[in-house]
Formats: C-alpha cells, sequence, structure tokens
C-alpha cells in the first residue's frame, strides 16, 4: 500500500501509511478537513474528500466517533519584523507562498544542477501560459516606451550625442545607434518606464513563486503587486546605486552585492518586506550559498544568448525558464532541497 505525504499546520509530513493518517486524525494531529494529501503519482497535493480510496476509510472513522479537535497554536508575539537586520525566522515576516520550513542559512547551499533540472520540467508544463504572460509584459513595455518616446517628443526633449557619452568613432552612423542605445530619455520617461518595468517585475516573480509552490495563478497575477510596486522601486534605486559603486570600485564589490542583496525583489514579493527589510532578508538567504549562486546567473545568462541566437525564437522558453529557476534558486535558500519536491 502506497504511504502518504499530508500537511498539518503548515507543515508537510510524511511519508506514513493510511493506518498511521488515521491514527493521527484521532489524535488530533491531523484534520482531514483542512489538511492535504499527496503520494507519488499524484499531479497535485488534493484535501482528503477528493482522494476516493483516503475519502471512504475517514467516513468510517467519523461514524465510529468524533476526532479530537485540534488544539489551536498560541498568538505569535508582538515583534518588530524589521528591527534589525539580524532575523534568524522567517516567521517574522508575512508571507504569500511556501509553508515549509525554513532552513539554517547556508546549511543547504543552492544545487546548480537540482534546480536546472527541476526547473526545465516545470517549465514544460506552464509553457503556454508563461508564454501568453512574457507576451503580454514585451507589449507592455514596448508600448510604454512608444508612448514616452511621443511625450518627450512634445515636451521638447532633445536627444543625447554619443559625445555627451564620452563615446566618439570614426563612424557617425555607430556613434549614432551608441547613442540612441545609451539614451533613455527625458527624466519624466526614465521614472515612468522604471516603475512599469518594477511593477510588471514583480507581477512575474508573483508568477514564478506560484509555480513553484504549486499555488494557482492567472495573467491577472502579473498585475497583482501594484501595492508594492513605490517600495520596490525605492529599493531598485537604492541597489542600483550600492552595485553601481560597487562596480566602479574594481568590479568585484558590485558583483558580491548582486549575490549578497539580489533576492530583494523577490523578499518584497514573497514577505512584503520594507526596502531595508528586502535587503537584510536578501542578505540572509544567500549566507554561504553566492558562489553556486554566481554559476547559476553565468549558466542563466548563456542560456539567453543561446536563446537569441536563432532569430530570438529560443528566448520563447529560455527566459520563462530563467524565471522558473531563479524562483526555485529562492525558494532553494529558504528551504534546502524540499523546495524541489513536488507539491
Amino acid at each position: 500500500m502506497s504511504d502518504w505525504y499530508y500537511s498539518h499546520q503548515g507543515k508537510q509530513l510524511g511519508p506514513v501509511p493510511v493506518s498511521e493518517l488515521e491514527r493521527l486524525a484521532s489524535n488530533g494531529e491531523f484534520d482531514p478537513e483542512k489538511g492535504l494529501v499527496w503520494k507519488d503519482g499524484m499531479a497535485d497535493w488534493l484535501p482528503v474528500a477528493s482522494v476516493p480510496e483516503l475519502a471512504s476509510n475517514f467516513k468510517k472513522q467519523d461514524q465510529r466517533g468524533p476526532r479530537q479537535s485540534e488544539p489551536t497554536p498560541p498568538p505569535p508575539e508582538e515583534s518588530n519584523p524589521y528591527a534589525t537586520p539580524e532575523v534568524q525566522s522567517a516567521d517574522h515576516y508575512p508571507t504569500d507562498g511556501s509553508t515549509l520550513p525554513e532552513i539554517e542559512p547556508g546549511s543547504e547551499p543552492v544545487d546548480i544542477a537540482a534546480i536546472l533540472k527541476a526547473s526545465f520540467e516545470i517549465t514544460k508544463r506552464h509553457i503556454g501560459m508563461l508564454f501568453i504572460i512574457g507576451a503580454i509584459m514585451i507589449s507592455i513595455t514596448l508600448g510604454v516606451s512608444i508612448l514616452m518616446g511621443y511625450i518627450d517628443t512634445l515636451i521638447g526633449y532633445t536627444p543625447k550625442e554619443a559625445t555627451d557619452f564620452g563615446i566618439s568613432t570614426d563612424n557617425p552612423d555607430l556613434d549614432e545607434a551608441f547613442a540612441d542605445a545609451l539614451d533613455s530619455g527625458s527624466l519624466l520617461n526614465q521614472i515612468v518606464s522604471s516603475l512599469v518595468g518594477v511593477f510588471l517585475g514583480l507581477g512575474i516573480f508573483r508568477v514564478g513563486l506560484n509555480i513553484i509552490d504549486g499555488r494557482p495563478y492567472t495573467i491577472g497575477s502579473l498585475f497583482s503587486q501594484g501595492a508594492l510596486t513605490f517600495r520596490a522601486f525605492l529599493a531598485q534605486v537604492l541597489f542600483g546605486l550600492l552595485f553601481g559603486v560597487g562596480i566602479l570600485l574594481f568590479v568585484v564589490p558590485g558583483i558580491y552585492i548582486l549575490l549578497r542583496l539580489g533576492q530583494y525583489q523577490f523578499a518584497i514579493v514573497d514577505k512584503h518586506a520594507d526596502v531595508l527589510g528586502s535587503f537584510a532578508y536578501s542578505s540572509r538567504i544567500t549566507t554561504g550559498t553566492k558562489m553556486p549562486l554566481f554559476g547559476l546567473y553565468i549558466i542563466l545568462f548563456l542560456i539567453n544568448m543561446l536563446g537569441a541566437i536563432p532569430l530570438f525564437i529560443g528566448l520563447v522558453f529560455t527566459i520563462p525558464f530563467s524565471v522558473v529557476s531563479m524562483s526555485l534558486a529562492y525558494r532553494w535558500m529558504q528551504h534546502g532541497s524540499a523546495a524541489v519536491a513536488p507539491r
């Protein structure tokens, strides 16, 4: 007889046989009315009532007598989630995502091979919806770019020349191409474009985390993080300044900042952390795993470069794959190898 995994008070436990599930239910250690179950071969976690081979067992048990009620956990102590960067438990943060317990930071460094393998399988299953969401995201980004370019024209913005960027070659056409690539428009254009980019970026991270957590998501999930956009924008500005200074200081400090604080966007989406809290949380979970994380970033960069070669067609798969991989890496830093277990 197959063994079952079950959920209880936000934790995933097991495997246990059916008889043990019945015993746990009778002792109040598993609630078949609220808890979910899963075993090998099932596509997703389901309530007991939706699993015929279990529903009949627990129906008989209900007829034998009532189960002990599950004790109500005591209310958490009031605390300031972001009082100091030395936060030791994710319980201090609200969360919209995984209910798995967090591991000690650095105790299970990111396993690049396991993440890439799991991400490939996950992306294959969700590629249709991810393609649609990605197409909508790109369309909105291009639309905003065109609109803001038109507004720049109306307000009389003068495009910058190549010499404004310290570029001067013997080819005027090349100089103009460089200038067009580097000129991000008026200050208004830059702010609006950045806000839209942050808003959509948070949405795609929400989609990625929902996929990893086995939670439902829709096209509307792309637009679900509006309340977090302003704090994420401020965090991006601060992160950009820190990263820029680090790059100027012989590059290596910039890479270190990227690896240590780069999970701040996930922390904002997942934990609703504030600006400094998102940096503190990223700094904590990346402990002991910066080099594997750096290796993953390099691999994803190369994969997307390869995806761009055949007329950018490969990006249809490689970009969703990258989103899933980064989301899974974030969950791995929180929960270790349990992050790749089926949920």
